[in-house]
Parts: structure tokens; sequence; C-alpha cells
């Protein structure tokens, strides 16, 4: 439920949050939106795998509800899912946009191949994909724990709120955010560090756990190691070396 919950919000925050005019009207509702109902979904399947022994409810509704109580609450997952859905595709176009190739195509074209890969699951391996679903949902929860504590490290401590929008969309050597040929050496040995971290805690695929995840769970330790080893990486390599554009917001700062 841990690895789910994450799994399944926070990317679509971030997603409704950029589709909207001002982030201030939209990222309470948001959090509210997704929060509680996939907590208490989670809790409903929960109760489910213990009743019945499956947490999919498509696969009981219909014989517990009947065949029209069943049919309204299956159509009204379709078209739950169906909001998230989208959001999910624009967030897959504007990540294949970064992509140099990709960057001077149309968005038509865009969309397409955010989609071509999806529909080919859909079409030759839909068995293979979900039965294997809990094992990719899982792998993909592991790195949101550390990749929050980078984000709250970087976005609090190192740019003080404080982000050059300009550089955001601007991918040349000279933006803010190029760091290393475009990559962050920072941020990716915290989100290993974390993802080792957590594995070490609770075993995604077994749930095998070890010490003190009973106490902590394996999110807030693995949260903390992700921000500390950011901090420590950042402090002493990136920021010495001129990366990041840390250097050009405390100048800023300073000269306010």
């Amino acid at each position: 439920m841990e690895l789910l919950y994450r799994d399944r919000s926070w990317p679509y925050v971030g997603g409704i949050v950029r589709i909207s005019p001002k982030t201030t009207q939209t990222t309470i509702p948001s959090m509210l939106g997704l929060g509680w109902p996939v907590a208490i979904m989670s809790i409903i399947g929960l109760l489910s795998v213990l009743l019945i022994g499956d947490p999919d409810p498509t696969s009981w509704m219909v014989e517990l509800g009947g065949v029209l109580y069943g049919s309204l609450a299956l159509s009204f997952i379709a078209f739950a899912n169906f909001g998230s859905a989208v959001i999910g595709v624009y967030i897959s176009c504007i990540g294949l946009r970064n992509v140099e190739s990709i960057r001077k195509k149309s968005w038509n074209l865009t969309t397409m191949t955010a989609l071509i890969p999806v529909g080919l699951v859909a079409v030759f391996i839909p068995e293979l994909f979900f039965s294997k679903f809990g094992n990719f949902l899982a792998f993909l929860g592991v790195i949101f724990a550390p990749l929050v504590g980078i984000q709250i490290i970087d976005y609090f401590v190192f740019r003080k709120k404080q982000l050059n929008i300009k550089d955001l969309y601007h991918s040349s050597s000279t933006s803010s955010y190029t760091f290393w040929k475009g990559w962050n050496p920072a941020s990716i040995i915290a989100l290993l560090s974390g993802f080792i971290t957590y594995f070490y805690l609770l075993n995604p695929l077994t749930y095998e756990s070890r010490v003190p995840y009973q106490y902590l769970t394996a999110t807030l330790p693995t949260m903390a190691v992700g921000a500390v080893v950011y901090w420590l990486v950042t402090r002493f390599v990136i920021i010495p070396l001129g990366w990041g554009g840390y250097t050009k917001n405390s100048e800023k700062k300073n000269s306010h």
C-alpha cells in the first residue's frame, strides 16, 4: 500500500498543477482529491484481499453487487481513470519533448510516440504485463522516496525557493540546470543510495523487511538518506565545480 499510494499520486499532482493557470489554486485540491480517495481505495483493496483474496474490484463487483450495481461501479472506475490517463499521457509527452530528436517534431507525433508502447503492450502482451503489474509499480515506487528528499534539499536548502524560470525551459549548456552534460551526478548518486536503502529495509517484491522498518517504514529512512547524500555531494562537489546555478542564486539574493 505504501508503494502504490505514493506511486499513483505524486506524478499526477505535478501534472495537474502544471496545466493550471495558478499553482496555488490546484496544489491543495489535487492533493486532497488524489490523496483521500486513493487512501480509501487502498483500504478497500486491503480488505478485499483479506476477505476475498483478490484486490481487483473488477473481479468481484458484479458477483457481489449483481449485474446492475457491478456495471455502474465498473463504469465509474473507467471514467475515474480517464482523467488520470490523460494527465499521464501529457506528462509523458512533456518528457519526450526534452529529447533533441523529438523536440522539433509536431505534438501529434509526440503523442503517438507516447501511446505506441502502451498500444503494443495492450495488443500483444496484456496478460504478461498485468500479471507483473505489481512488480512494475513496486520498482517505480522505490524511486519516489529518495526523489522527494532530493527535491526538498534542492528547492528549500540550496535554492531557497528561487527558480530560474527561463533556464527551466532552456536546454543549452548555459542553463542553470544543465549540470554535467544534462546530468546531475548528485541526484543520481542520492537516488541510487536511496534505492539501496529501500531494498535493504523492505524488498518490494517479496516484502521481506529488516529493522527498523517496523518502526519507521521504508519510505522515511529512504527519503532521509536521499536528502543527506544529495546535500553532501552537492555541497562539496557540485557547487565548487560551479554546476547547477547555485552560485547565481546566491549572488542574486545578495544583490537584493
